[in-house]
């Protein structure tokens, strides 16, 4: 059994999900300014330039020195202007930018993940340190304090603050500097949804990691207390499940990892690790 002195969670996918896609968003407010775009347009453009900003100026413009405003202000004129034939004016262009900056620091465009609160709450009564290590600009915790968040976490490390993104170690490392006394890799454990960003780049940290879904995406019938948030999928283990498990102990509940045999539909809980 692999008990933690630190869980950290990512946050967008994880912990948060958009309130409505960027499409259905970024049409909104375009709306407030007398422009009609498709949604599913803007979105499939918002992707295009999206990963065209990260290979370009990684880190939402830390690496190059954009900086993040202006970084996230180009994704937002190049998705517009992709998205119509007719030039929008540039200074609109800019105003709806600022918008939309500002709109996603706020609630207004984020929602909680089913189970979440619950979760986080078990989690923080166990006595273990929580924490956020995301790939996210300086809004982070401001996104965290208007849906009510922060106040589970020790520590918010996003990327932009830390000057290092996920998959890499360092944002890792940094973690593990975050709390008091000394925590090893080996008494952590890294929650998120992203193959690579999460799961790969805390394993290769040293860490624990678990790869999650949504519960509804998964539904699970067992006779033991699961994490009821998630089913957690890891990769690289066989094909084995893997979920977060409450066990009693003599001092209180505590959550282990726990190796599951079987199908997404009938778990055969067999060992711990």
């Amino acid at each position: 059994m692999v008990l933690f002195r630190l869980v950290t969670f990512d946050v967008t996918g994880t912990l948060l999900k958009f309130r409505m896609s960027p499409g259905e968003k970024y049409a909104e407010v375009a709306a407030n300014f007398g422009l009609k775009v498709e949604p599913r347009v803007l979105t499939n453009n918002f992707r295009t330039h999206f990963r065209d900003m990260c290979r370009r100026h990684p880190n939402f413009g830390h690496t190059t020195g954009l900086g993040w405003k202006k970084w996230w202000t180009s994704v937002v004129v190049e998705t517009f202007s992709s998205s119509e034939k007719q030039k929008i004016n540039e200074h609109v262009l800019k105003t709806i930018a600022e918008t939309l900056i500002e709109d996603y620091k706020s609630c207004d465009c984020w929602v909680v993940t089913d189970g979440s609160v619950s979760a986080l709450s078990r989690f923080k009564e166990s006595g273990m340190h929580l924490g956020v290590v995301s790939n996210f600009d300086s809004r982070l915790e401001n996104v965290l304090e208007s849906t009510d968040l922060i106040k589970y976490f020790d520590f918010v490390l996003g990327s932009y603050a830390v000057g290092h993104e996920k998959p890499s170690a360092r944002i890792f490392n940094s973690a593990l500097q975050s709390i008091p006394g000394a925590v090893q890799p080996n008494q952590a454990l890294h929650v998120g949804n992203d193959p690579v960003l999460d799961f790969q780049g805390a394993r290769n940290a040293g860490w624990n990691a678990v790869l999650v879904r949504e519960a509804k995406e998964h539904k699970v019938r067992t006779n033991v207390d699961i994490y009821k948030l998630y089913l957690i999928c890891s990769v690289g283990y066989g094909g084995e499940m893997w979920a977060l498990r409450k066990t009693k102990k003599s001092d209180g509940a505590m959550w282990d990892v726990a190796v599951a045999k079987g199908s997404k539909d009938k778990l055969d809980w067999q060992c711990e690790k």
